[in-house]
């Protein structure tokens, strides 16, 4: 997932291997390094064998902010199966956020999106494997810098794999750089934020190196016995933490009881001081790791950085999942396939909306009401616009309305994109919720903080931003 860089837009091929290929700077989905990837994958590791899918999901502006979103609603290729791997790509683009050197890109956008790919498999203490890439050159050295080192917080707090793609070649392209107009081999471009099928070629494979790499680093570690130690032998190596409970405590009402119960009195909790001292078996095999899970590691406070806040948050993370995890086989279909939306849809080359007829159709389903606005763009790569439902004239409008709602609806997600052409300069469109029947149902767990809508509520969202995003 990514933007425009990661979709391919003008991965080109050198001029002068006389290649045919797109006149425009459009993306090109096939020459990107994500499809490069997967083919290196089957080739590498299974002989060509088709084993791997690759999914590019990237689309030109966006962030990890609306990546989220895709996640969390599953609004996938296949909502049904959980991905193995999440690559996340989002450098260009949120370097040129406004608010660059404040808390929004790294707290708002990439802790987010960290979250909504952990919510993906909540049961899974390791799935799925998150990837962080850093695939931004561009001629935005400082920006690029600060976002590097954002990727590089993300993943030692998160404990992700990250892949700085861009400072593998960057120093030999900046010393080897004479004008805006050179083109350098390794990137088969000029040094700009869309580059040629020599960066692309380049990025797939260096994240090859990184996913065989761990690999092979967990071979070596199995060789010399420091995961192979059998079920029955004990982890005499590591300390656990005190508030890891024994399972054979006599104490203990129930095997549902939790790990913690809010205070730190040791012999509330049966602590055993001797080595031969084994702790929750859900999470013994990560102790035999060397560390507790760290999945459950919360976000980061920008207002709090004391460690007792992080303990209590993890124990507390840990509690609610263990919790969620060990109740009805319904709740557990419900957790891996996430937040269930009553109506959710948005355009994408790998959904089933991706060309003007399929998107009419779509709002034919729900509208009452349309004056101005039509189905428009072009599904092909090479033409412009893209798809999308669009304004044709000003002061445009048009009615949906959502009949037969199974679920109480207690939150309305639009997905919107703004642009930074001048026509659009002080341009705005108006969204109106009017609620037509309200359900008696109550959520004891949501109801303080559900939103309370009135009979009708209007929003203004801006159709403009100043910087370009790519």
């Amino acid at each position: 997932m990514g933007g425009s860089v990661t979709a391919g837009h003008d991965c080109r091929w050198p001029s002068w291997l006389n290649i045919k290929q797109n006149a425009r700077q459009v993306p090109f989905w096939d020459c990107a390094w994500p499809a490069r990837l997967g083919n290196l994958l089957n080739q590498v590791l299974f002989d060509g064998e088709s084993i791997v899918r690759v999914d590019n999901m990237a689309t030109g502006g966006q962030t990890s902010e609306f990546a989220a979103h895709i996640l969390q609603y599953r609004l996938f290729p296949d909502p049904e199966h959980t991905p193995d791997v999440v690559i996340s790509s989002f450098s260009a683009n949120e370097a040129k956020e406004t608010d660059l050197h404040g808390t929004r890109v790294y707290h708002h956008l990439m802790e987010s999106f960290a979250e909504a790919v952990r919510g993906l498999n909540p049961c899974a203490e390791d799935s799925p494997l998150h990837i962080v890439v850093d695939d931004f050159y561009g001629d935005m050295l400082n920006e690029a810098a600060k976002i590097t080192s954002y990727l590089y917080k993300l993943s030692t707090w998160y404990n992700l794999m990250f892949v700085n793609g861009a400072s593998v070649i960057k120093y030999k392209v900046l010393a080897e750089y004479e004008n805006h107009t050179s083109v350098h081999p390794l990137t088969s471009s000029t040094f700009g934020i869309h580059l040629g099928v020599g960066f692309h070629t380049g990025m797939a494979w260096t994240i090859l190196y990184n996913i065989i790499n761990a690999y092979v680093n967990l071979c070596n570690d199995e060789s010399f016995g420091i995961l192979d130690q059998g079920e029955d032998s004990q982890p005499s190596y590591i300390a656990p933490p005190h508030w890891f409970a024994t399972h054979n405590n006599s104490s203990k009402k129930n095997d549902t009881d939790m790990l913690y119960d809010g205070d730190h009195n040791s012999s509330q909790l049966g602590i055993s001081t001797n080595e031969s001292f084994v702790g929750d078996s859900t999470l013994l095999p990560s102790i035999k790791r060397g560390e507790p899970p760290f999945k459950y590691i919360g976000k980061m406070d920008i207002n709090n950085g004391q460690a007792i806040a992080y303990a209590n948050a993890y124990r507390t993370n840990y509690m609610d999942v263990k919790k969620l995890c060990n109740s009805s086989q319904s709740n557990r279909t419900l957790l891996v396939r996430g937040q269930r939306c009553e109506y959710s849809w948005f355009v994408n080359a790998l959904t089933p909306y991706k060309d003007r007829e399929q998107i009419r159709k779509k709002m034919d389903e729900i509208m009452v009401e349309n004056n101005n606005w039509a189905a428009t763009g072009f599904a092909k790569l090479h033409r412009h616009p893209n798809t999308g439902w669009s304004a044709l004239a000003n002061n445009a409008t048009f009615s949906v309305k959502l009949e037969n709602i199974t679920l109480d609806t207690r939150f309305v997600v639009l997905l919107t994109f703004r642009s930074y052409t001048k026509e659009f300069k002080r341009s705005k469109v108006a969204v109106t919720l009017r609620v037509m029947n309200r359900s008696n149902m109550t959520h004891h767990s949501d109801s303080e903080n559900a939103t309370s809508f009135n009979e009708s509520e209007t929003y203004e969202i801006d159709g403009y931003h100043q910087e370009p995003m790519r």
